[in-house]
Protein backbone atom coordinates (compact mmCIF):
# COMPACT_ATOMS: atom_id res chain seq x y z
CA UNK A 1 0.00 0.00 0.00
CA UNK A 2 1.17 3.26 -0.11
CA UNK A 3 1.70 4.99 2.48
CA UNK A 4 -0.29 8.19 1.24
CA UNK A 5 -3.57 6.09 2.05
CA UNK A 6 -2.57 6.54 5.76
CA UNK A 7 -1.54 10.44 4.97
CA UNK A 8 -5.01 12.25 7.23
CA UNK A 9 -4.24 10.08 10.27
CA UNK A 10 -0.38 10.70 10.26
CA UNK A 11 -0.42 14.10 9.84
CA UNK A 12 -2.66 14.13 12.68
CA UNK A 13 -0.97 11.85 14.90
CA UNK A 14 0.39 13.45 18.20
CA UNK A 15 4.15 12.38 18.36
CA UNK A 16 5.48 15.18 20.24
CA UNK A 17 3.12 13.52 23.05
CA UNK A 18 4.39 9.69 22.57
CA UNK A 19 4.91 8.26 25.96
CA UNK A 20 6.01 5.11 27.46
CA UNK A 21 5.70 3.86 30.47
CA UNK A 22 9.12 2.29 32.13
CA UNK A 23 7.88 -1.36 33.98
CA UNK A 24 10.95 -2.38 35.31
CA UNK A 25 10.91 -1.25 38.60
CA UNK A 26 14.52 -2.12 39.44
CA UNK A 27 15.31 0.47 36.86
CA UNK A 28 12.94 2.88 38.43
CA UNK A 29 15.58 4.53 40.58
CA UNK A 30 17.64 5.66 37.36
CA UNK A 31 15.05 8.27 36.39
CA UNK A 32 15.12 11.89 37.17
CA UNK A 33 13.81 13.17 40.05
CA UNK A 34 12.92 16.44 37.97
CA UNK A 35 10.79 14.06 35.92
CA UNK A 36 7.15 14.94 36.19
CA UNK A 37 6.32 11.68 36.87
CA UNK A 38 8.97 8.99 37.27
CA UNK A 39 7.53 6.11 34.97
CA UNK A 40 6.46 7.80 32.47
CA UNK A 41 8.49 10.03 30.05
CA UNK A 42 7.12 11.68 26.71
CA UNK A 43 9.18 12.81 23.76
CA UNK A 44 8.35 15.96 24.38
CA UNK A 45 10.39 15.99 27.73
CA UNK A 46 13.29 14.35 26.74
CA UNK A 47 13.26 16.61 23.69
CA UNK A 48 13.20 19.62 26.43
CA UNK A 49 16.52 18.10 28.75
CA UNK A 50 20.02 19.46 28.48
CA UNK A 51 22.77 17.19 27.81
CA UNK A 52 23.28 15.14 31.23
CA UNK A 53 23.63 11.60 32.55
CA UNK A 54 20.17 11.30 33.11
CA UNK A 55 19.10 12.60 29.92
CA UNK A 56 20.90 9.64 28.40
CA UNK A 57 19.71 7.06 31.01
CA UNK A 58 15.92 8.36 30.54
CA UNK A 59 16.33 7.78 26.35
CA UNK A 60 17.61 4.54 27.12
CA UNK A 61 14.85 3.69 29.60
CA UNK A 62 12.39 5.41 26.71
CA UNK A 63 13.70 3.31 24.29
CA UNK A 64 13.59 0.01 26.21
CA UNK A 65 11.13 0.20 29.12
CA UNK A 66 10.57 -3.42 29.65
CA UNK A 67 14.00 -4.71 29.82
CA UNK A 68 13.59 -6.52 26.61
CA UNK A 69 16.90 -8.61 26.09
CA UNK A 70 18.32 -6.81 29.27
CA UNK A 71 19.24 -3.96 26.87
CA UNK A 72 18.57 -1.21 29.52
CA UNK A 73 20.44 -3.24 32.28
CA UNK A 74 23.65 -3.47 30.12
CA UNK A 75 23.88 0.20 28.92
CA UNK A 76 23.35 1.57 32.21
CA UNK A 77 26.46 0.38 33.20
CA UNK A 78 28.39 3.58 34.60
CA UNK A 79 31.67 2.85 32.00
CA UNK A 80 28.71 2.53 29.02
CA UNK A 81 27.14 5.84 30.39
CA UNK A 82 30.37 7.90 30.27
CA UNK A 83 31.42 6.69 27.03
CA UNK A 84 28.17 7.78 25.49
CA UNK A 85 28.48 11.18 27.75
CA UNK A 86 31.85 11.49 26.17
CA UNK A 87 30.58 10.92 22.90
CA UNK A 88 27.63 13.31 22.90
CA UNK A 89 29.99 15.84 24.55
CA UNK A 90 32.03 16.09 21.24
CA UNK A 91 29.55 16.63 18.74
CA UNK A 92 32.22 17.45 16.26
CA UNK A 93 30.68 15.01 13.60
CA UNK A 94 29.63 16.34 9.87
CA UNK A 95 28.29 13.07 8.23
CA UNK A 96 26.05 10.48 10.14
CA UNK A 97 29.22 8.10 8.90
CA UNK A 98 31.46 9.79 11.51
CA UNK A 99 28.69 9.80 14.25
CA UNK A 100 27.93 6.03 13.76
CA UNK A 101 32.04 5.32 13.55
CA UNK A 102 31.36 5.66 17.49
CA UNK A 103 28.93 3.09 17.79
CA UNK A 104 29.47 -0.85 17.76
CA UNK A 105 31.93 -3.41 18.28
CA UNK A 106 35.41 -2.61 18.47
CA UNK A 107 34.14 1.17 18.58
CA UNK A 108 34.46 3.92 21.15
CA UNK A 109 30.56 2.31 22.59
CA UNK A 110 30.76 -1.25 21.93
CA UNK A 111 27.91 -1.95 23.59
CA UNK A 112 25.40 -0.07 21.80
CA UNK A 113 24.03 -0.26 17.94
CA UNK A 114 23.02 1.58 15.33
CA UNK A 115 19.47 1.33 16.98
CA UNK A 116 20.16 2.72 20.19
CA UNK A 117 22.76 5.32 18.49
CA UNK A 118 19.38 6.49 16.20
CA UNK A 119 17.42 6.79 19.68
CA UNK A 120 19.93 9.14 21.26
CA UNK A 121 20.70 11.38 18.05
CA UNK A 122 16.90 11.87 17.50
CA UNK A 123 16.82 13.54 21.52
CA UNK A 124 19.88 15.14 21.40
CA UNK A 125 18.12 16.85 17.72
CA UNK A 126 21.22 15.82 15.94
CA UNK A 127 21.05 17.08 11.89
CA UNK A 128 24.25 15.93 9.49
CA UNK A 129 24.08 16.70 5.95
CA UNK A 130 20.79 18.37 6.09
CA UNK A 131 19.03 15.09 7.66
CA UNK A 132 17.47 15.52 10.89
CA UNK A 133 18.01 12.20 13.36
CA UNK A 134 14.89 9.99 13.42
CA UNK A 135 14.46 6.61 14.94
CA UNK A 136 15.42 3.67 13.35
CA UNK A 137 12.48 1.49 14.81
CA UNK A 138 12.14 -1.95 13.85
CA UNK A 139 8.30 -2.07 13.96
CA UNK A 140 8.28 0.34 10.75
CA UNK A 141 11.53 -1.72 9.34
CA UNK A 142 9.34 -5.05 9.86
CA UNK A 143 6.90 -3.61 7.60
CA UNK A 144 8.13 -1.55 4.98
CA UNK A 145 7.74 -4.20 2.34
CA UNK A 146 3.87 -3.30 2.74
CA UNK A 147 4.53 0.36 2.07
CA UNK A 148 5.53 1.62 -1.59
CA UNK A 149 7.42 4.35 -0.64
CA UNK A 150 9.85 1.86 1.94
CA UNK A 151 9.98 -1.02 0.03
CA UNK A 152 13.13 -0.26 -1.28
CA UNK A 153 15.03 -0.65 1.68
CA UNK A 154 17.27 -3.17 1.74
CA UNK A 155 17.64 -3.76 5.92
CA UNK A 156 17.96 -7.15 7.21
CA UNK A 157 18.59 -8.14 11.23
CA UNK A 158 19.87 -5.42 13.49
CA UNK A 159 22.95 -4.05 11.98
CA UNK A 160 22.38 -1.15 10.21
CA UNK A 161 25.24 0.94 8.03
CA UNK A 162 25.68 4.57 8.30
CA UNK A 163 24.61 4.38 4.28
CA UNK A 164 21.38 2.93 5.26
CA UNK A 165 20.50 5.12 7.78
CA UNK A 166 21.04 7.81 5.41
CA UNK A 167 18.64 6.06 3.25
CA UNK A 168 15.88 5.52 5.76
CA UNK A 169 16.37 9.29 6.65
CA UNK A 170 15.74 10.08 3.00
CA UNK A 171 13.18 7.72 2.13
CA UNK A 172 11.18 8.82 5.31
CA UNK A 173 11.20 12.32 4.67
CA UNK A 174 10.34 11.97 1.38
CA UNK A 175 7.13 10.12 3.21
CA UNK A 176 6.58 12.81 5.16
CA UNK A 177 6.42 15.53 2.28
CA UNK A 178 3.92 12.75 0.45
CA UNK A 179 1.85 12.95 3.75
CA UNK A 180 2.34 16.39 5.13
CA UNK A 181 3.86 15.36 8.36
Amino acid sequence: FPVTIFAHIIKNLPVSDHTVTVKNQTLLPVLSATAPNPTLLSRSYLLGQPHSLTKIKEIILWGYPTEKRGTSTRILQPAILQQLSTVMTQAAWSDWRQFFDNFGSGKTVPSVGAITASKIAYFYNINLQNRPALILDSRIIGVKGGWTELSHLKFTGSTFSAAQYVAYLDSMHATTIVTGK
